[in-house]
C-alpha cells in the first residue's frame, strides 16, 4: 500500500495505523525505554505523544481525576477508579499534569507512562488495591518525562534517521564571452 502524502500529525497517525501496531503497544514499548528512532512507527507515536493536544488532553484527564476525587461521581469512568489512591497520590498527579501543561521539552517515555496509567484497566488507577501503586506509577511517569542520554528525543517529522552534512552548492561556471 502506497503511503499517501499526509503531513504532520496525520502522517504520524497513518504510520502508526498502517504499521499494524496499536497505540497501546507502542506506548508500552516507549514507556519501557525503547528508543523512538528504532522504527518509523515508534518515532511517529513518540511525535504524537509529544504533540500539544496529547499533552494537554492527558493533563486535563489527570486534573479531572484530582477534581473529582473528593466527591466522585459513580458514573465517572467505565472502570471503577480507586479514588482513595487518587487522593493519596494527588500531589504527584498534580505535578505530572503541570509538567505536561508547561510545554517544556519532555521525553515521550513519560507521556507514554502517563497514558498507560490512565488507560490500563488493570493498572494502579483501576486495578486491585495496592497502597503505593498509583503513587509509584505517577512518580515513574514524572521521572520518565526527563530527557536522558539513553533516551534521545525523536527527530522532527520528515527528518532522516542519521543526519548527513548539508550539501554545498557549487558556484555556476561562467562561460567566457566571445
Amino acid at each position: 500500500m502506497a503511503e499517501p502524502k499526509h503531513r504532520g500529525r496525520a502522517a504520524d497517525w497513518f504510520r502508526c495505523w498502517s504499521s499494524g501496531h496499536t497505540a497501546a503497544g507502542l506506548d508500552r514499548e516507549l514507556a519501557a525505554g525503547a528508543n523512538p528512532n528504532r522504527s518509523a512507527p515508534l518515532a511517529a507515536r513518540a511525535r504524537l505523544l509529544l504533540g500539544t493536544s496529547t499533552r494537554l488532553s492527558t493533563a486535563a484527564i489527570l486534573e479531572s481525576l484530582i477534581r473529582e476525587s473528593p466527591h466522585p461521581s459513580p458514573s465517572w469512568p467505565i472502570a471503577p477508579v480507586r479514588w482513595h489512591a487518587v487522593r493519596a497520590a494527588t500531589p504527584q498527579l498534580t505535578q505530572l499534569a503541570e509538567r505536561l501543561r508547561n510545554m517544556q521539552p519532555v521525553s515521550p517515555q513519560g507521556i507514554a507512562r502517563a497514558r498507560i496509567l490512565l488507560t490500563d484497566g488493570t493498572g494502579p488507577l483501576y486495578g486491585p488495591p495496592d497502597e503505593s501503586g498509583l503513587w509509584t506509577a505517577t512518580r515513574a511517569a514524572i521521572l520518565g518525562l526527563d530527557f536522558g542520554p539513553s533516551y534521545p528525543s525523536p527527530p522532527p517529522a520528515g527528518a532522516s534517521r542519521s543526519p548527513s552534512p548539508p550539501k554545498r552548492k557549487r558556484p555556476a561556471s561562467r562561460r567566457a564571452a566571445g
